[in-house]
């Protein structure tokens, strides 16, 4: 028996509760199998819940087949977008913090290949800071923007944090998907 790379069409699963879709308008879908053998056909809104997870983890995976009219088999990937003011308002309370967290440990405990992309930078961030009303004074806000790195940081010991401009997130989404099926070999089957 040999092994051999076959076509993998993939469907890209987005969360129902993913607020802004804008980015799903500039993912490029395939139309043939390029020379890697991998077609992203389409997306589909349903409860992500990759292989492993009861409960929805992450904000996009993906469901593959090997050849048309094969049953679809889920990924291990999860990718939790962070858009705008959602990565501050995440990690700054602590009620935020530790359901965030539990998500991370839930994916952890899976197995999951879990990812954070985010389209706000440090100095989206201190901006924001600086509008808050209870910021008022300078100090106030370094000392809230050092807490903020202080637990940016943390999270990106434990988990891998992407902070990107929005454009490339459809890029950089297709290439997680490419990268998870060639670390997992996903394409590759037993022939006779």
């Amino acid at each position: 028996m040999a092994t051999r790379k076959s076509n993998i069409e993939v469907v890209l699963e987005v969360d129902t509760r993913e607020q802004s879709l804008d980015f799903l308008k500039k993912i490029r879908y395939d139309k043939v199998f390029k020379s890697d053998k991998i077609k992203i056909v389409g997306h589909e809104i349903v409860a992500v819940k990759p292989l492993g997870c009861k409960k929805s983890t992450g904000d996009i995976s993906f469901k593959y087949r090997l050849e048309k009219g094969d049953k679809w088999f889920k990924s291990n990937l999860a990718i939790e977008l962070k858009k705008k003011g959602d990565l501050y308002s995440t990690i700054m309370p602590k009620a935020g913090e530790e359901r965030f967290y539990r998500e991370i440990q839930r994916a952890e405990d899976a197995g999951l290949d879990f990812y954070i992309i985010t389209d706000i930078s440090l100095k989206d961030i201190e901006n924001n800071i600086k509008k808050l009303k209870a910021m008022n004074r300078i100090s106030k806000r370094i000392d809230h923007l050092t807490i903020f790195i202080e637990k940016y940081i943390k999270l990106c010991e434990r988990v891998p944090v992407l902070m990107l401009d929005e454009e490339y997130m459809p890029k950089v989404i297709r290439r997680l998907v490419k990268i998870n099926i060639s670390k997992h070999k996903l394409q590759y089957k037993e022939s006779e």
